[in-house]
């Protein structure tokens, strides 16, 4: 017997499991598949204000961003004080069906210092 949420296997006899309460199967459903999405770099930045301002603009215009890097600045404080080697820069990725209009929302934030993901 198995339990279908944590999928521990049970000695025959028991019919609930004791950790997530519900009710034991026979046959494990199969695992869910892992689903990869391309994603295309568009911003770049090590400026707390400018991750800010894209995380607002691309979460307004309805775009599925993912802020690489943002988390490792919370472990790393100095790092949201400006530029920490150990940290590095924030690098914003979106899907490829969105990344023409991520850049027309996000290029008026590029300063010349080679911000753009390319």
């Amino acid at each position: 017997m198995f339990c279908p949420q944590c999928r521990y296997e049970f000695k025959a006899g028991i019919t609930v499991c004791p950790d997530c309460n519900v009710p034991l199967v026979d046959v494990l459903p199969p695992e869910p598949q892992v689903e990869y999405i391309e994603r295309i770099p568009v911003f770049k930045t090590t400026d707390q204000s400018k991750i800010m301002i894209a995380k607002s603009l691309l979460e307004e215009a309805g775009i599925d961003y993912f802020a690489q890097g943002e988390g490792i600045m919370d472990l790393f404080g100095v790092g949201r004080l400006g530029f920490n080697p150990i940290v590095g820069a924030v690098e914003f990725t979106v899907k490829p069906e969105d990344e023409q209009k991520a850049h027309e929302i996000l290029d008026y934030l590029i300063d010349g210092q080679n911000e753009k993901g390319d």
